[in-house]
């Protein structure tokens, strides 16, 4: 099984998307594959920062249950 940083560095570091949203996709790949609690997004409810995050954690829970 890959770790969640080796799959963030494989597939998401260097995608054209917002520093916000790599963010939250690498702490989704952490809970997926770790088991980690993630840190909570450090951006305000309902900005576009919070939403970018929120959808990368979201990305990276669901490609976290993916990975053999």
């Amino acid at each position: 099984m890959k770790s969640s940083q080796h799959i963030y560095n494989a597939e998401i570091r260097r995608c054209p998307r917002s520093p916000e949203w790599k963010t939250g996709a690498l702490r989704g790949l952490e809970k997926a594959i770790d088991g980690t609690e993630p840190q909570p997004s450090n951006y305000p409810a309902g900005s576009a920062q919070d939403d970018a995050w929120r959808a990368g954690y979201d990305y990276g829970l669901a490609e976290g249950k993916v990975q053999p």
